[in-house]
């Protein structure tokens, strides 16, 4: 089972948060001794559901889907108990494991679904039902690009090391390095805890990469080399433009869905040479199918730390890529992707964290 609070400790939560919400609902632990019943919702009608509770406390897409997959009691029919995961803290991958299971959640942290035929709550729980950090771990800039950093790193970074990387100063490093720790993401000696870092990074991953669609695409040889900043001519030791996303990851190994046709996706070194691509091969509207895009990496280390695949003998690909943990942030922003994700293995040298 994944690790967790007390089932009675967790049933009583749940009855605290649904009066907070509904207080014309009662809930009754301990009042059936029915195998698989460990709380009853009841109604001002008389209606009675039965609740099975589970309990987590930062659980992981891939600990969820284990959890679901070994749990051999009924649910979903029709007098089935529902069942209920209360976790500290859940994050939007977790949530969308837990819909497509048909099960419901109390996340500690302030948010409840219950969700029945005939029961259909999904709202934030007024008041925090466990005591979390002043601001959210991964709620700035910094801290998520210290994020990324140790999960590149595949272990700990100095202060001032990371603060160079970075381009930051040691005190903003620091504070997030705190934030991260406090929050259980990161242990006492800085290093990331995985997976739970990498997947509270997807979390926030999407807001964290904003792709513009360009009509044409430049190739390695192009004129326009030193206006785009490509660099081509030392793809492991300079910044420049690095494949990213299903086509990277494919070429890294995962079992990414793309076909030779699909259109390549890069991270470039800053806004400045985003727009100077959009200007010279010109952007294409939302729902026209792109040459290729190009979004301005969440910071220029990672376009400084590509990867030839090719010079490798990894892949047969003309382009620098990303390093697989981006590869995997990437396929992580599709839903569909999380399974590829727990299936993908990086070459030997890179570190899985995920």
């Amino acid at each position: 089972m994944v690790r967790g609070i007390a089932v009675a400790d967790a049933a009583v939560d749940l009855k605290e948060a649904l009066r907070e919400l509904a207080p014309v609902f009662d809930v009754e632990i301990g009042g059936e001794v029915r195998h698989g019943v460990d709380a009853v919702v009841v109604s001002a009608g008389g209606v009675r559901v039965p609740i099975r509770v589970t309990t987590a406390v930062r659980p992981t897409p891939s600990a969820v889907s284990a959890l679901v997959s070994a749990d051999g009691l009924p649910a979903g029919g029709v007098g089935d108990p529902v069942v209920v995961l209360v976790a500290d803290s859940l994050m939007p991958a977790v949530r969308e494991l837990l819909k497509e299971a048909g099960w419901s959640w109390l996340d500690r942290s302030g948010h409840l679904r219950l969700w029945t035929d005939q029961l259909m709550i999904d709202s934030p729980v007024p008041g925090l039902l466990v005591e979390l950090p002043a601001k959210a771990p991964l709620g700035n800039a910094t801290s998520r690009e210290v994020a990324l950093a140790l999960l590149m790193e595949g272990g700990p970074v100095g202060v001032r090391v990371a603060a160079r990387r970075l381009e930051r100063s040691p005190s903003t490093v620091s504070a997030a390095l705190l934030g991260l720790r406090r929050s259980g993401l990161v242990d006492g000696e800085g290093a990331p805890l995985v997976p739970e870092l990498f997947w509270a990074l997807a979390g926030v991953w999407g807001e964290m990469v904003s792709p513009v669609g360009l009509a044409g695409c430049p190739h390695p040889g192009s004129s326009h080399t030193g206006m785009l900043n490509l660099g081509f001519h030392e793809p492991e030791g300079s910044a420049g433009w690095a494949l990213r996303g299903p086509v990277a990851a494919a070429a890294w190994g995962a079992r990414a869905p793309v076909s030779g046709g699909h259109p390549p996706d890069f991270f470039v070194p800053d806004e400045r040479t985003v727009r100077v691509a959009a200007r010279l091969f010109g952007q294409v509207g939302e729902g026209v199918e792109p040459a290729c895009t190009v979004a301005a990496a969440p910071t220029t280390w990672l376009t400084r730390n590509r990867v030839d695949l090719a010079g490798r003998q990894l892949a047969n690909t003309e382009w620098p890529a990303v390093q697989p943990v981006v590869s995997a942030l990437d396929l992580a922003l599709d839903p569909r992707g999380r399974e590829v994700v727990e299936d993908f293995d990086p070459p030997e040298g890179w570190r899985r964290v995920w």
